[in-house]
């Protein structure tokens, strides 16, 4: 399964100053970091503690031919290590998921 970027968060991305060539990783890392975040109720607690683990973050690196210091102002991590976002991160996390129907709480 390819995941897309939905034109609809273009602008999120551009009032965050996300260039092109790193949304749909960053994208991607979120939507993981969703995923393996399921112990939070809500979307809230995803965004405020949620933590991309090792595993998936090592994962996205190498399918999308990146380093980790590319995402130092997305993530903080290390190698074979969990990402967990920086304030910048979880700012544009927070943004992305109010205006994602599919990343909102279900009630």
């Amino acid at each position: 399964m390819t995941l897309e970027v939905p034109e609809t968060l273009s602008p999120i991305f551009e009032q965050h100053a996300v260039s092109v060539e790193h949304r749909l990783f960053l994208y991607r890392a979120f939507s993981r970091l969703i995923e393996d975040s399921f112990e939070y109720p809500t979307m809230a607690g995803v965004v405020e503690h949620g933590i991309l683990g090792a595993d998936d973050y090592e994962e996205l690196l190498q399918q999308h031919d990146r380093g980790h210091r590319q995402n130092k102002s997305w993530f903080h991590a290390t190698a074979y290590s969990s990402a967990t976002p920086t304030r910048k991160g979880r700012a544009l996390l927070r943004d992305l998921v109010a205006a994602n129907p599919d990343w909102r709480d279900h009630t």
